[in-house]
């Protein structure tokens, strides 16, 4: 029973008899040297048509990207860092430009025991935070500062993600060691209006 025969219904039709139709349609015209047509097969009776032409504009901001300190095996922030000179790499910078993301998010999971004033001040009195996510320690020479800059330098705006009473988690609130981790409104409030 061949799926586009014009006597059947759209209920008698089955999306796979559908696709695979379209598909060896299109397969055929190509083997034959001719152009698929772009509307596809005749619109059945009672067939939904889909106009592509948006409704609508779409945000910028839905091209974003994320910077994290994802641990000991991988990490976005620290890969991105040159250590021995305290900059963002070049390369990283000149890529990301072209990419040319609208908005970078400063963290993800982690900012559920993150506190953001680890991170700020002279690299070297920064407090180190133990990655409760995935692992190892973040030394947090990576913090708000540097991520603001990398933002201006790509031409990108921040999105800090903040940590409000560790998502909930009892798990994240207190780290092994006994540190309070889980942060608070008010301290939200100070870190966005800080930048």
């Amino acid at each position: 029973m061949n799926a586009l025969d014009h006597s059947m219904t759209t209920d008698q039709i089955s999306r796979r008899d559908f696709l695979v139709s379209v598909g060896i349609g299109t397969a055929g015209a190509a083997c034959a040297g001719e152009s698929p047509r772009p509307a596809g097969p005749p619109p059945l009776q009672g067939a939904m048509v889909i106009d592509p032409r948006p409704k609508f504009e779409l945000s910028p901001y839905l091209y974003m990207q994320f910077m994290e300190p994802l641990g000991v095996t991988d990490s976005s922030v620290d890969a991105a860092w040159d250590f021995g000179r305290d900059v963002w790499r070049e390369d990283v910078i000149e890529i990301t430009q072209e990419l040319a993301p609208t908005l970078l998010r400063w963290g993800g999971c982690f900012c559920s025991y993150y506190r953001w004033r680890e991170g700020v001040g002279p690299q070297n009195r920064r407090r180190p935070m133990l990655n409760q996510l995935w692992g190892g320690i973040y030394n947090n020479q990576v913090g708000t500062h540097e991520f603001v800059d990398f933002c201006r330098r790509v031409g990108a705006d921040p999105l800090f993600v903040v940590n409000f009473e560790a998502d909930g988690r009892k798990y994240w609130a207190v780290s092994p060691k006994g540190d309070v981790r889980s942060g608070t409104a008010l301290e939200a409030g100070e870190w966005v209006r800080a930048f």
